[in-house]
């Protein structure tokens, strides 16, 4: 899977305040619809953010977007994916974990 650090002079942390930045941009002021948001400048803001290019994807409630990792860096073939699972018998529960974890709605 790809990993991205923040730029020089940037935090981790930006990434969240963009994204309730977002939220708080499409929640109306009391009730009504919620406004659609924005991947493009969603995008914008995590590539203005950290060191690799980015892509927002707006979660859909009615579905479960799973990115699938490449795998491990340093793996280069199935022998060296035995042994990294081996060494990191958590991976498996983690990254399923992970892949499944949705927050919002």
């Amino acid at each position: 899977m790809a990993r991205a650090k923040a730029k020089r002079n940037r935090q981790q942390t930006e990434i969240a305040q963009a994204i309730i930045a977002e939220w708080f941009r499409v929640l109306p002021d009391s009730t009504g619809n919620i406004g659609t948001m924005d991947a493009f400048s969603l995008t914008a803001a995590f590539n203005d953010i950290l060191d690799r290019p980015t892509k927002a994807i707006i979660d859909e409630a009615a579905v479960v977007n799973i990115v699938v990792p490449l795998p491990p860096a340093g793996v280069a073939n199935r022998d060296q994916l035995r042994e990294y699972l081996a060494l990191n018998q958590d991976f498996v529960v983690g990254m399923s974990v992970a892949a499944l974890f949705g927050c919002g709605r």
